[in-house]
């Protein structure tokens, strides 16, 4: 079942300042109350991998876990909605809700900071 304010985000628009990332975080802030720092297009798998004290692999997606392509040529990230189904922004494309299907994919999950 598709959360409500997943719609929300549908047909937001890919720009030059809006990408796959950029979708991420808002949905991330909005929704699950939590943040991920600015990456550039393209190196977010990189990044992901040098936040490994802010995320963790996980193998049973939920609402709010980072999904990474891995069969691109350039890593591709997008936000779970429910556990087969993901928000994605791609160039050329507005914001859609799209099936994990057969594809390559690894699944992140932020790790709350503790306070201190």
């Amino acid at each position: 079942m598709r959360p409500v304010w997943a719609a929300d985000y549908v047909g937001l628009p890919y720009a030059e300042d809006f990408n796959c990332w950029s979708l991420v975080q808002l949905v991330l802030r909005e929704q699950f109350d939590t943040s991920v720092p600015d990456v550039q297009i393209g190196c977010a798998t990189r990044d992901l991998l040098a936040l490994r004290n802010r995320v963790t692999d996980v193998s049973k997606p939920e609402p709010g876990d980072i999904v990474v392509m891995r069969a691109v040529h350039v890593p591709h990230v997008g936000v779970m909605i429910n556990e087969t189904e993901y928000l994605n922004c791609a160039k050329g494309r507005d914001t859609c809700i799209e099936r994990i299907g057969n594809r390559r994919v690894e699944f992140y999950r932020v790790v709350p900071r503790k306070l201190q």
